[in-house]
């Protein structure tokens, strides 16, 4: 449970926001356990910045354009995104970084017979290979 959000993370994030100045604050919990009232698309409409611990709502988010904060210690599109309540009045958010971000996310994707021919760690050994010249 490394990447789980502490317990009452959202609450506490939700009350610090408001604190900071940020009047609309949505929460949307975890849409396994819990049912929203609005779609994510909907939810996103209009805003101005997204800030998760780890989710694919901060994927779809960068992906409208909308700058997005991460608080996890990692997260896959890590450096299209700031890192910590710190940076949310300034988050990075330029095209080439966003565009970066994402082709290195599709370059991790990988099928199940791929995996199992070896084809991920053929291309990984390539690229240590060409890493070093």
């Amino acid at each position: 449970r490394t990447m789980a959000s502490p317990p009452g993370w959202h609450e506490r994030t939700k009350q610090r926001m408001k604190a900071m100045g940020f009047k609309d604050v949505r929460v949307r919990l975890h849409p396994g356990r819990h049912k929203a009232e609005r779609t994510l698309d909907e939810d996103l409409d209009g805003a101005s910045l997204c800030v998760i611990w780890s989710s694919s709502s901060g994927v779809r988010a960068l992906a409208r354009g909308i700058p997005t904060v991460y608080c996890a210690p990692h997260w896959i599109l890590s450096s299209a995104a700031g890192r910590g309540l710190e940076t949310v009045f300034d988050p990075p958010h330029s095209d080439h970084d966003r565009l970066e971000a994402f082709q290195r996310m599709a370059h991790a994707q990988w099928r199940v017979d791929e995996i199992e021919a070896g084809t991920p760690f053929a291309r990984m050994l390539e690229r240590l290979e060409d890493a070093r010249w």
